[in-house]
């Protein structure tokens, strides 16, 4: 907060004055939508006894800070968790597969070596 006790010609201008003639200092200050408020100070005014203040009207947008895009944050992130189970499942389902198609050969291979012998009729 900025406290002073000289008096002040505070004109709200849409432009800043670039005559820098009697120009003391020029700068920015935040506002609270953190956007960027341009000001220069000039010299006393010689009849009036005032230092002369501009302060920029309003702010230009390319001075105010861009809000993160939450709702594309979001879905990207729903969109990556999803992505990865839909991989893992894929994944397993290929495993199992492979997994059941080897023992398929294996059970057709043991249906074709299997020897029982010819037994006769006790009746």
């Amino acid at each position: 907060m900025l406290f002073c006790t000289k008096n002040f010609q505070t004109p709200l201008v849409d432009e800043l004055a670039t005559n820098d003639r009697g120009l003391l200092c020029e700068g920015e200050v935040k506002d609270p939508n953190a956007c960027k408020v341009m000001f220069w100070i000039g010299d006393k005014n010689l009849i009036t006894g005032l230092t002369l203040v501009q302060v920029q009207r309003e702010t230009l947008p390319e001075n105010c800070p861009v809000p993160p895009p939450i709702r594309s944050i979001i879905i990207s992130g729903i969109g990556t968790i999803l992505l990865i189970g839909i991989l893992t499942l894929l994944a397993w389902k290929i495993a199992t597969f492979y997994h059941d198609r080897r023992e398929f050969k294996k059970f057709k291979k043991e249906l074709l070596n299997q020897n029982w012998g010819i037994v006769g009729n006790f009746a």
